[in-house]
């Protein structure tokens, strides 16, 4: 009997697709359907590091820290944005590295935003 190569990534993926992350309003139902789970969970994140951003900057000119202020404007205009990623509209190839690339974005501005909230 041949042993198969256990692939962890499908697995997870498949595993963590069991807990359903709620669509963002301003994306079709059909793209959302074809993000990965990461994607979507990046996507919520930023959704939420946005709104916690926003209080803070409210805050920062409350007590007229006008260079925490412009840090976190300058945060809030630099988050990332999903591109389509629409199977219908793209091919599968720009589709991925639209993705990808997004995935990257995400991680650095969740981070900096991280940052800065602390």
């Amino acid at each position: 009997m041949a042993k198969t190569e256990y692939d962890i990534l499908s697995d997870t993926e498949r595993i963590l697709k069991r807990h359903k992350i709620p669509k963002p309003k301003s994306l079709p139902r059909q793209s959302w359907n074809e993000l990965s789970y990461e994607t979507k969970y990046l996507w919520n994140r930023i959704e939420l590091l946005e709104k916690l951003v926003y209080e803070a900057y409210l805050e920062a000119l409350e007590h007229e820290d006008w260079k925490r202020a412009l840090e976190l404007v300058l945060t809030s205009i630099g988050k990332p944005m999903l591109p389509s990623v629409s199977r219908v509209l793209y091919c599968e190839d720009v589709c991925r590295r639209n993705e990808a690339e997004f995935i990257a974005k995400a991680k650095e501005w969740i981070a900096e935003a991280e940052e800065l909230l602390a």
